[in-house]
């Protein structure tokens, strides 16, 4: 796992677009009370969890996935940026579907029912330069392959564990890291 604390998006390697963070409220795919909660703000903007210092290297793989729970929010997309190329997947947390590609080119996307609500959602990214990347997973208020900002609604977000961004075209078991 390239990510660094892939179960703290409270943490500060973890930037907060108009997002607000409840560290361990919510018990994960495994029964165990260790996922956190990520609401929306009122403010009209992207609604992100963005982790900026993750090496990207040109012409590589990569698998970006996240263990998503509907908590009152039904989209989300993930999101890669290399600086040159962006990729985006949107995801229906609440019935299990991927809606598809909202920005940019997909090797392929996936989502699996973990049971309880949550699913893993997870997409393939072909970095087109060797380069610090951007990695996001954003709700969003539309099923439109699109992206768009929009006016929170401090009541709908989503809950979240198990970020992960590992090299290859499938998603490899998830692995937990801190600070690596």
């Amino acid at each position: 796992n390239l990510l660094t604390y892939s179960e703290q998006f409270d943490n500060a390697a973890w930037t907060k677009n108009e997002l607000t963070i409840t560290a361990n409220n919510a018990t994960n795919p495994n029964g165990i009370q260790n996922a956190d909660t990520a609401l929306e703000t009122t403010t009209n903007a992207y609604h992100d969890i963005l982790n900026t210092s993750t090496s990207l290297t040109l012409n590589t793989n990569y698998t970006l996935s996240c263990f998503v729970k509907y908590a009152g929010r039904e989209y989300i997309y993930l999101f890669v940026s290399d600086g040159i190329a962006a990729a985006a997947v949107k995801f229906n947390v609440q019935t299990g579907v991927v809606l598809g590609t909202a920005l940019g080119t997909v090797v392929s996307s996936k989502i699996e029912n973990y049971g309880n609500g949550w699913y893993r959602c997870s997409m393939v990214y072909t970095a087109s330069v060797s380069v610090t990347g951007t990695i996001a997973i954003s709700t969003t208020n539309s099923p439109a392959l699109s992206l768009a900002t929009y006016a929170g609604d401090v009541t709908k977000g989503i809950s979240v564990y198990g970020a992960q961004l590992n090299i290859g075209s499938t998603a490899k078991p998830y692995f937990p890291t801190t600070d690596r």
